[in-house]
């Protein structure tokens, strides 16, 4: 019996290792000749994260962010749409700068485009005022805060809207 119980031990001990092993990836020993290869494939996903960040926002397309942080700021009215504008962020295309509240696609809240006709290019979709081109950036204060009201709402938590309609 005593014999079973070391037999057992070991046994179990090898099987939380290979566990283990398992979870972070990490060769087995019947598994290290499969390692090399992959290793020869680490250098192109190192190539590819390199381009990444080629593509740097200029200088409009930063201060449209951030002035399109402060002015939704500025234009909410409760706290909740207040406290949502720490969650917009940016992400910036070759050709197009993206910015988003929350999820990237389903929390968008327009394109801008640099444009050679005028200062500024929006496009907040169709259900919001589509293309917007302006020289200035008080113009698009509806679109703006239209667009941003509904994706807070789209992306608040069902459970998290209910308490807050019953606490007014």
């Amino acid at each position: 019996m005593t014999d079973y119980i070391v037999l057992t031990k070991s046994a179990f001990s090898e099987f939380v290792n290979l566990r283990i092993l398992q979870r972070l990836d990490l060769p087995t020993k019947d598994k290290e000749p499969e390692k090399q290869p992959l290793a020869a494939d680490l250098p192109k996903a190192d190539s590819d994260q390199i381009k990444e960040p080629e593509i740097v926002p200029s200088e409009t397309e930063i201060y449209i962010f951030e002035y399109i942080k402060k002015r939704l700021a500025f234009l909410s009215d409760t706290d909740e749409l207040f406290s949502a504008t720490d969650s917009i962020e940016y992400k910036d295309y070759k050709g197009k700068f993206v910015v988003y509240y929350g999820k990237e696609r389903a929390g968008r809240l327009f394109d801008f485009y640099e444009s050679k006709e005028t200062k500024y290019k929006f496009d907040f979709g169709p259900d919001f005022g589509g293309e917007i081109s302006t020289d200035t950036l008080e113009i698009i204060d509806q679109s703006l805060l239209n667009v941003f009201k509904t994706r807070v709402e789209e992306m608040t938590p069902k459970g998290k809207k209910k308490k807050a309609i019953t606490a007014e």
